[in-house]
């Protein structure tokens, strides 16, 4: 294992977090409300997880560090904590040497990870270890990003903290200097003059079922055009290998089209953007998190659970939760317009 090299703190937190965009993103209220703590809140957090998933945070969020998980041994820590055992001057003890606190999102039904984890920084000193579930129960009634810290406080009493509202009213990400300037390149690139009313869509997710049907997308591109706003099409890597070559092509001659561009640019061009329309997915929860008149369209997933967050969000479904379905075109366009 190559040596993961870490800025110097007085005080270091951890969050291992190898889950995908939506999910970096959901977990930034437990680090605000680990910033308001007196114990934590002198603390820098790193993230350990995908750079290509999560790297848009630094410099954008209360994260100051993302760690590539592939740089670091984490499969030792899934051996049987019976047997369990580290040489004097291993990696694993090395790395996990400067953090106080450890939050971690990986586990394993046994405990062995957690177990051996706690043995791995015993080498050094006493860290606080609290293991987090990703999925709250069918049944519960609140946010998922509530769900990580209402977790936090009951498995770490002595911290000490609540969980209030405030942890959950949105500004978790902010715009780094240069976004804007990177967003207009991309804009400029595409043709696009218009300097306002430029709407982002981005019509994919990770999952198939939940992506509103793509036809709705386009009467909704054509809808904003006669209001005199700009629809800008987002496309990433999962739709260039679900959709047939022909329908991007076509796609791209009804609006403009951006085509698997890093995340960090399309933090820029939504810095650039007056609205965004997506299906539940992690570019969604971006735009909600930066601040932009999000409109989020839900289908089969839990919207209670999985909703964006941030200030100016509208979440938009099937008005009977309860069976299969999806909003109209024209609600999802009423909707945008009043939030913009």
């Amino acid at each position: 294992m190559e040596c993961i090299k870490k800025e110097k703190k007085d005080r270091r937190g951890l969050i291992i977090q190898p889950g995908a965009v939506g999910d970096g993103i959901l977990t930034l209220p437990l680090a605000r409300l680990l910033r308001r703590h007196r114990h934590t809140r002198e603390m820098a957090f790193d993230i350990l997880g995908h750079p290509e998933k999560l790297g848009f945070l630094k410099g954008r969020s209360e994260i100051e560090q993302i760690i590539p998980l592939e740089g670091v041994n984490l499969h030792m820590l899934f051996g049987d904590s019976r047997s369990f055992t580290l040489e004097e001057g291993d990696q694993l003890i090395d790395f996990f040497r400067g953090y106080e606190l450890i939050i971690s999102f990986i586990k394993d039904d046994e405990g062995h990870f957690e177990r051996n984890l706690a043995f791995t920084t015993m080498a050094t000193h006493a860290a606080d270890i609290v293991t987090l579930e990703m999925q709250p129960p069918r049944d519960y009634k609140g946010h998922v990003a509530g769900y990580f810290m209402e977790q936090f406080v009951r498995d770490l009493p002595h911290a000490q903290v609540t969980v209030m509202q405030e942890d959950m009213e949105g500004g978790f990400i902010f715009s780094r200097e240069g976004d804007e300037e990177k967003g207009g390149e991309i804009v400029q690139n595409l043709g696009i003059t218009a300097k306002n009313g430029l709407i982002a869509i981005h019509p994919g997710s990770g999952g198939k079922e939940k992506c509103w049907p793509l036809d709705n997308y386009r009467e909704l591109a054509k809808k904003l055009g006669k209001q005199g706003l700009q629809p800008v099409m987002i496309l990433g890597p999962v739709e260039k290998e679900r959709w047939e070559e022909g329908v991007i092509n076509d796609l791209s001659t009804q609006v403009p089209v951006i085509k698997e561009v890093a995340l960090e640019e399309i933090a820029g061009l939504l810095s650039c953007c007056r609205g965004y329309v997506g299906n539940d997915c992690g570019i969604t929860h971006l735009a909600g998190a930066l601040g932009l008149a999000t409109v989020a369209i839900f289908g089969p997933t839990n919207s209670n659970h999985w909703r964006p967050l941030g200030s100016k969000v509208r979440v938009c479904e099937a008005k009977q939760q309860a069976e299969p379905g999806w909003p109209g075109m024209v609600e999802v366009f009423e909707q945008l317009l009043e939030a913009i």
